[in-house]
């Protein structure tokens, strides 16, 4: 492995150390992950609050979020942009919220 450049300090020009890592004793065994992650064919165990909940896809849950945003917006429309007026680019969002800056499109 190449050594990584070394970046100079805005104070003085002189030049930071490089970051060392702690050398281990012979006698101090390396440290264990508190939690044993699973191989690669074994499932992901789910959250026991989750068990019995119905699953709930990628789509399902983008779907919601966006009917959420509708409601928000008419809700409240003025914390929302409105860059129906001025987009100069059709892909741009016609309304942006003031807040989070999450994108509604109009069909």
């Amino acid at each position: 492995e190449r050594p990584r450049k070394q970046a100079k300090s805005k104070a003085g020009g002189a030049r930071a150390s490089p970051k060392q890592t702690p050398k281990r004793s012979p006698k101090q065994p390396p440290s264990q992950p508190a939690v044993a992650s699973p191989t690669l064919n074994e499932p992901m165990p789910s959250p026991p609050e989750l068990a019995g909940a119905p699953a709930v896809t990628g789509a399902e849950a983008r779907r919601a979020k966006l009917d959420a945003l509708w409601h928000a917006y008419f809700d409240a429309p003025g914390g929302f942009f409105d860059n129906r007026a001025s987009k100069s680019n059709e892909r741009a969002p016609d309304f942006k919220q003031k807040g989070t800056g999450e994108a509604l499109w109009v069909r």
